[in-house]
């Protein structure tokens, strides 16, 4: 989805942290040799989106196309795979008014910060739940994050990716408002397979 991002507050600018949910992924593009699939990973960021004011800044015509090896390599450690971590620079990255070295910092900064709950381990079977139980346990794991800066992104009611709203600071936000996402009531987490 793309358009808006919730406001915290007066400020209505930040960040939005997208990660993909690996077995989803690894499920659904069979064959990949990236590390988020081999072996398969949990939740990896690959989405770091600036969002002003209320919109997501997004494919700009400025900037490098391309990250230099050095800043791919680390952004690697924590984004497991090569095309879409290429990809997420170009359409949001670049378009961040970071530098890219700033852009990688912030990236590693707010995924070492994230924590995931045990229930949500690719090693398990496939686990029926619903999009608010996720999001309260996720919510639950991580110190002072509340249930309303995240979000539930879906295919067919198979989770894809969760959303968490960041401001400027880096500090987690809670829109005011019932999170956005397409996720149906009841979903189905992917497993190990």
């Amino acid at each position: 989805s793309s358009g808006s991002a919730p406001a915290s507050g007066s400020s209505d600018s930040g960040w939005i942290a997208r990660f993909f949910w690996s077995p989803q992924y690894c499920d659904r593009n069979r064959g990949s040799r990236e590390p988020q699939c081999a072996p398969v990973q949990g939740f990896v960021l690959r989405d770091l989106i600036r969002v002003r004011d209320g919109k997501r800044v997004e494919g700009c015509s400025s900037g490098p196309m391309l990250l230099s090896p050095r800043i791919l390599d680390q952004m690697l450690q924590f984004t497991r795979n090569l095309p879409e971590t290429r990809a997420s620079w170009r359409i949001y990255g670049r378009c961040s008014g970071l530098s890219e070295i700033d852009y990688a910092a912030y990236a590693e900064r707010i995924d070492r910060r994230v924590w995931w709950p045990p229930a949500l381990s690719p090693e398990r079977p496939d686990v029926e739940t619903t999009a608010e139980a996720l999001l309260a346990a996720v919510a639950a794991a991580n110190d002072n994050l509340p249930v309303e800066a995240l979000s539930t992104h879906c295919r067919n009611s198979v989770l894809e990716s969760i959303d968490m709203r960041f401001d400027d600071k880096l500090d987690y936000v809670a829109s005011g408002s019932p999170p956005a996402g397409n996720c149906t009531a009841k979903i189905r987490v992917r497993g190990k397979r």
